[in-house]
């Protein structure tokens, strides 16, 4: 991370994504259990891994869309 503001940043940004993922991790077993039963523990281990994963994608697409390579917060107003 550039500065502390880019760290605070994409610690809320990722802990707020990580909330949201849970809440769908909890869905996942349940879903499986009408779908195939039998497959219940490979198929949540599966997307949660996914699920988890995706944290760093999203984490750094915010970042990127956010802030410069030096760590300033791009100025959104600026481009239009």
């Amino acid at each position: 991370m550039a500065n502390p503001s880019t760290w605070k940043a994409a610690n809320t940004y990722a802990l707020n994504r990580m909330v949201k993922i849970c809440l769908y991790s909890f869905l996942i077993p349940a879903f499986m259990y009408f779908i195939n039963p039998a497959y219940i523990l490979i198929s949540t281990v599966i997307v949660n891994t996914l699920l988890i994963l995706s944290i760093f994608f999203f984490t750094e697409r915010f970042l990127d869309r956010t802030y410069d390579e030096k760590g300033n917060k791009i100025d959104m107003n600026s481009e239009l």
